[in-house]
């Protein structure tokens, strides 16, 4: 099936998807032929003034990241992100991830989108949080990171962001802990698989909080770290 577009229309669906470029004062017609094996089967017709131009979805430009897509926060046509933390937040609670704390989505998704689609085989519907407040000794280290040698990265990178100013950095060296708990997903019998067939680590594997969890090990060798810490744990239903 081919939809036939020409120079002028293509540059008149740019406008209307960009919303740039269209006179408030002007009318504009779009006609759409479909043709199958060099046949039309269809057309469509669509006139509109310039001042009420169509509605286009929100993220239409990252609507091949089919699983992903909704649970994307808006970007700008540059790759920006647009909307605002917060209102990120509610609307994927109100709209796809009802059971996902408001903290969780800043700080997993909004914060490091490309974790999105990462993770989208887990089928975020079915993941449930519990808050929950872990002893030191009780946390994994090194062998719950997907790539363990990121983890000695930023274990011996401590000092060096401490002394630069890190603002992360600082507030674990003041505090003894982090800002913002850590994800741990539950993964007790080692059944949870990457789509490669990579297994996520067992019994826990870090979705979130990579640099605060090594951070903690570098505070403490250094006897400088809190017994406890608050961390979320995440759980398949």
């Amino acid at each position: 099936m081919v939809i036939r577009i020409s120079g002028c229309f293509k540059s008149l669906i740019k406008s209307i998807l960009e919303y740039e470029h269209l006179d408030p004062s002007v009318s504009y017609c779009i006609a759409l032929k479909i043709q199958e094996n060099g046949n039309e089967i269809a057309s469509i017709t669509k006139t509109f003034e310039g001042h009420t131009p169509p509605i286009v979805p929100m993220n239409w430009r990252v609507a091949h990241k089919k699983k992903a897509y909704k649970f994307l926060p808006y970007e700008d046509k540059n790759g920006d992100v647009i909307e605002d933390a917060e209102e990120y937040a509610k609307r994927i609670q109100l709209t796809a991830l009802p059971y996902f704390p408001k903290e969780v989505l800043i700080e997993w998704f909004y914060r490091q989108p490309c974790v999105i689609e990462d993770y989208v085989f887990l089928n975020f519907e079915t993941l449930r949080f519990e808050r929950q407040i872990w002893s030191i000794e009780d946390l994994p280290g090194r062998e719950a990171f997907r790539s363990e040698t990121t983890c000695d990265h930023l274990c011996s990178a401590f000092e060096q962001r401490l002394s630069n100013g890190d603002w992360l950095a600082w507030y674990m060296n003041d505090y003894g802990t982090w800002n913002t708990p850590i994800l741990l997903l539950e993964n007790l019998a080692g059944s949870l698989r990457f789509p490669n067939g990579e297994i996520l680590k067992q019994p826990y594997h870090l979705l979130e909080g990579h640099t605060r969890r090594s951070f903690l090990i570098a505070l403490r060798s250094l006897g400088k770290a809190l017994q406890e810490h608050d961390i979320w744990l995440v759980r398949k239903t």
